[in-house]
């Protein structure tokens, strides 16, 4: 048996199951900060309710819950306790050290920025992987007054915690463990080869022999390789959401190269009865939608016509995927002009001198409080498009909005950014002090609508 995500058969063994109306088992935490204690285990905690929150560097949504708990904190200070448990012991390719100073660093950016308010431990012992199984990150623990554990989730709620603490059990999202698996499944875990056609390879088929032939697959969890391949008159699309998948049948491959100045909208139009298989515009069903893969193969004579063979210049190959997808879901995209909602980049005038490059080369650096972080503290621009700035607004804003820029500045910049990635209301503080704002509008743009196909049309499920 392997365990996916260790390298070490001994931590399998150690693994811990945490059930839920079972006691929790017995845990020391050795470096504790903003508490009375500088060590702990659950004792210390016996007669209040615990709400243990494992979490990394490495996960944004964990941090991005923190100034949300640090409210819950306040408001149940006489019942409750929140603690913060840092995964130190997560990547093994890097030094404990060097992780627990990245941590150390991007936890006390937030802090600081929040007023955070809340118990923090770093764990070099591997608790998170002693009980979550490596499942994935947000890993919560909701422990009563006697120590009995009352949910393992991915997150808690107010109203949770209102239900926990009137002693009753809320409907929660149970979480989703990690597996073990046998030899039969290491090939498939090992990821999807691009050089070769979806399925085919090993099934009674050659790509040599297949003139032509198109199908849609249920994306298999387990296979992690994602993405777009594209050679001569294959195309694999390959753990795509159903979004995805129109947008590279109707958009190709390039169809937000003139996102920056909003001529294409990037969000999908749904004008349908049903868009439960779709992934929703503030992700908020991303774990529950399916995910597919798409493959075709279109056979060719032409030496010419196989160099042509990209995607998005390929109308004969865009038009049977739609048609695929037509087919198969039931749904038609219509390519439309309209006007959407946006958030504009501006930039007073009298700040250009100050960001106009002065640089020689052309500088692109993340910043980070320490080494072997995934979440950025910042960037440093140099010379650089502004197009590069819009990209990290744009995550820092968790894509919620339309972001386009309407500065009229065609040359490049040097600036820096010093704002965790994922911080909207720092950058924004940041950006201004170059004299860029963010305003509400609209503006006339290519959209794609989803709607639901004539009935005639329709799916063959």
């Amino acid at each position: 048996m392997l365990c996916i995500g260790e390298t070490s058969a001994q931590v399998a063994n150690e693994m811990v199951e945490l059930r839920v109306g079972h006691p929790m088992p017995i845990f020391e935490l050795k470096d504790v900060r903003y508490f009375s204690k500088k060590q702990v285990n659950l004792q210390d905690f016996k007669g209040e309710w615990l709400i243990l929150d494992f979490w990394s560097e490495y996960c944004s949504s964990c941090m991005s819950s923190m100034p949300k708990y640090n409210e819950y904190q306040k408001e149940f200070k006489k019942d409750l306790r929140f603690v913060l448990i840092a995964d130190i012991n997560r990547n093994r390719s890097i030094p404990q050290s060097q992780i627990l100073k990245s941590t150390e660093g991007k936890y006390e950016t937030l802090r600081k920025r929040h007023n955070l308010n809340l118990t923090v431990a770093y764990d070099q012992s591997g608790l998170y992987t002693k009980y979550a199984r490596d499942g994935g990150q947000p890993f919560v623990v909701v422990i009563d007054p006697r120590g009995i554990i009352r949910a393992v989730t991915s997150g808690v709620k107010r109203e949770d915690i209102v239900s926990f603490l009137a002693d009753k059990n809320p409907v929660i999202e149970p979480y989703k463990y990690g597996r073990s698996f046998d030899s039969s499944e290491v090939a498939l875990m090992e990821g999807f080869d691009f050089n070769k056609p979806l399925l085919s390879t090993g099934n009674g088929e050659k790509f040599s022999t297949v003139a032509y032939r198109s199908l849609i697959t249920n994306h298999h969890p387990d296979v992690r390789t994602v993405g777009f391949y594209t050679t001569g008159g294959q195309f694999e699309a390959v753990g795509y959401y159903l979004n995805q998948l129109y947008e590279l049948a109707y958009w190709g491959t390039d169809q937000f190269k003139d996102g920056r100045f909003g001529l294409t909208y990037p969000k999908l139009i749904f004008e349908v009865k049903d868009s439960t298989k779709f992934v929703s515009a503030d992700y908020s069903n991303l774990k529950k939608v399916t995910r597919f893969s798409y493959s075709l193969i279109m056979q060719t004579d032409s030496l010419d016509d196989v160099v042509k063979y990209k995607f998005e210049n390929n109308k004969k190959a865009q038009k049977i995927m739609q048609n695929d997808l037509k087919n198969y879901f039931g749904y038609i995209g219509i390519i439309d002009t309209r006007e959407m909602a946006c958030l504009k980049l501006v930039c007073d005038e009298r700040m250009i001198h100050k960001i106009k490059s002065k640089a020689a080369a052309k500088i692109v650096e993340s910043l980070y409080k320490g080494e072997g972080g995934s979440i950025q503290n910042g960037m440093i621009l140099k010379n650089a498009p502004v197009e590069y700035l819009i990209a990290y607004a744009k995550g820092a804003n968790g894509y919620r909005d339309v972001i386009i820029d309407e500065t009229g500045f065609s040359g490049n910049i040097d600036i820096k950014i010093d704002a965790l990635s994922n911080d909207w209301k720092g950058v924004c503080e940041e950006l201004a002090k170059y004299g860029f704002k963010f305003i509400p509008g609209k503006k006339a743009m290519k959209v794609l609508a989803i709607r639901d196909a004539p009935v005639d049309q329709g799916s063959i499920k």
